[in-house]
């Protein structure tokens, strides 16, 4: 047969190979383009459609409030005053700015003619309580009450910047108490004859290292003024209590492990301490007429808790 004949069959088998390689290539491509979509679509069906808003349902509530927004809370709005203190320890708690979650406060704390500062925001924990946090294990908790606010703290005083001589604890209402000075003492004091180095001296040479621990920490941070003491005012304008049968100055203190400290104290560095909780009462004193018989305050206190007290 001729060349051509065979030439001409060997061209058609090439082109039918050609032309069956081609579909395969094409069906293998389409194979893979369907499943590469397949797999995108997999992975689609991973995020939820209601995850996606392209347009706001009118059914829907879209918020970017926190969760604590959705509480029904006690506002703090206003100024309020501390109720239990004389002029010379008053303070003043004021909301400025009030939010879902939060309030921007100002507290103004008095101790004589010298005052200190705590502004900050305070954050919601509940419907009826609020905290401002600094730091951790450090604390100011503000509590609303129906016509009140109680503001209590954990840490030291240094932890918010001020002085060991500023109470921040206390109940606080909305009306500024009348501060009255009643009182039968005549003879001029020091409020601050605790920090005189004689007395400094005498604490420390009466009481024990454990007691003596207690008291300073009973002053850093738990020194307050209660109002059933008699009171006088001393040299320097100081509104101050005094106790009339030891003819010094007295020091209340109360910290939140339950402990109370009464703590009278002269010029002449003569000091009386009473520490007490609801199981004990440790009285230690350097008057030598006072060794086994306590101030009729401090056995009042005793009287009053029926509870005999140990005396250092």
């Amino acid at each position: 047969m001729p060349v051509m004949f065979y030439i001409g069959i060997a061209v058609t088998v090439i082109a039918i190979i050609a032309l069956v390689i081609s579909v395969s290539v094409d069906s293998s491509r389409s194979k893979r383009h369907k499943s590469a979509y397949e797999d995108t679509n997999a992975s689609d069906t991973e995020i939820r459609v209601e995850d996606i808003v392209d347009e706001p349902n009118s059914d829907a509530q879209i918020t970017d409030e926190p969760v604590s927004s959705k509480m029904t809370v006690q506002r703090f709005d206003g100024t309020w005053y501390k109720s239990d203190v004389d002029a010379s320890q008053k303070a003043i708690f004021s909301v400025s700015m009030q939010y879902n979650d939060s309030f921007e406060f100002r507290l103004e704390i008095w101790n004589g003619s010298q005052s200190a500062v705590i502004s900050d925001t305070a954050f919601y924990t509940d419907e009826t309580h609020a905290e401002y946090s600094p730091k951790k294990k450090v604390a100011i908790l503000f509590e609303r009450g129906a016509d009140y606010v109680t503001i209590t703290h954990k840490g030291k005083n240094s932890d918010f910047k001020i002085g060991s001589k500023y109470v921040i604890d206390g109940k606080f209402t909305e009306t500024e108490p009348e501060y009255e000075v009643e009182s039968t003492v005549t003879a001029s004091y020091d409020y601050y004859v605790y920090q005189s180095e004689a007395v400094k001296t005498a604490l420390s040479e009466t009481l024990s290292e454990k007691d003596l621990a207690l008291y300073k920490e009973m002053m850093e941070n738990g020194l307050k003024s209660p109002i059933d003491y008699e009171r006088t005012t001393d040299k320097n304008g100081n509104l101050i209590n005094v106790d009339a049968e030891l003819n010094a100055v007295k020091y209340y203190a109360h910290l939140s492990n339950g402990y109370d400290m009464i703590f009278i104290c002269s010029e002449n560095a003569d000091i009386y301490l009473l520490f007490y909780n609801s199981e004990e009462i440790i009285y230690c004193t350097n008057d030598k007429n006072y060794y086994k018989k306590m101030p009729a305050s401090f056995q009042a206190v005793a009287d009053a808790k029926n509870i005999k007290p140990t005396y250092r």
